[in-house]
């Protein structure tokens, strides 16, 4: 079972800029 390191980062990345994003807003 190997994992794509890559596509998990890309998420975690997404996911932080978009938390980032969020807090901006409001």
């Amino acid at each position: 079972m190997d994992i794509d390191v890559n596509k998990l980062l890309q998420a975690f990345v997404y996911f932080k800029s978009f938390e980032k994003l969020r807090h901006n807003n409001s």
